[in-house]
């Protein structure tokens, strides 16, 4: 069978059917079936079974364990209600899916027009679009931080204006104190000079005080 693979033509295609067992008996899984031949060709391979998926298979309608199993629960939860198996309609509808491997379908250069309607695809990369409430609060987070950002940068500015004043006020109040002390100083002294009399002298040093604290 391998051999017959490598001689296919160029513009064929391949479709795998349930195969388990070889002309010699040996047992290979669908997961191994489909990993050899699809190695062995350049065409591409499709199949039926999920468990080919991921395994070299492009796609086909593919026979789902989980989809056959919903639809058999349906059935029979009409039987456990009490529906006589002669009345319940037959199921026409597949419900296999179609499911092609977006990796492959890049490499054969099959594009997704091309496919059944409703196929889904498989291993396509993320996609780019954002829903558009996304975007509208992404914009609103953005303009409100912004905002805050703006409020902080102002109040910063204030604040260092402010400490800028009350070191200017510090520092002037200390020059202030420093001629007002030289002042008391030189006042004693031409006090002492003059010899004026001890009560004035202190009736002086107090108002001299007042004002210093003031």
């Amino acid at each position: 069978m391998i051999h017959q693979v490598q001689k296919i033509p160029p513009d064929s295609i391949i479709l795998l059917q349930i195969f388990n067992r070889d002309i010699s008996g040996k047992v290979i899984t669908h997961e191994e079936f489909a990993e050899l031949v699809s190695s062995q060709t350049n065409v591409p391979v499709f199949g039926n079974s999920e468990l080919m998926l991921n395994h070299g298979i492009l796609g086909g309608k593919i026979t789902t364990g989980f989809d056959h199993g919903v639809k058999a629960g349906e059935l029979a939860t009409w039987v456990l209600n009490g529906e006589p198996a002669g009345s319940i309609p037959i199921v026409r509808s597949s419900p296999n899916r179609n499911i092609f491997d977006y990796t492959l379908l890049s490499k054969h250069q099959i594009p997704e027009t091309s496919l059944p309607p409703e196929s889904e695809i498989i291993n396509n990369p993320a996609q780019t679009n954002v829903p558009i409430w996304v975007l509208y609060i992404t914009v609103v987070i953005i303009v409100l931080c912004s905002i805050i950002i703006l409020i902080l940068l102002y109040h910063l500015q204030v604040r260092k204006r402010t400490e800028s004043d009350l070191r200017k006020n510090i520092s002037e109040r200390i020059i202030a104190e420093d001629n007002l002390k030289r002042d008391e100083l030189r006042l004693e002294s031409l006090i002492h000079l003059h010899q004026y009399p001890g009560h004035c002298i202190q009736e002086i040093k107090n108002i001299l005080f007042s004002y210093r604290n003031f």
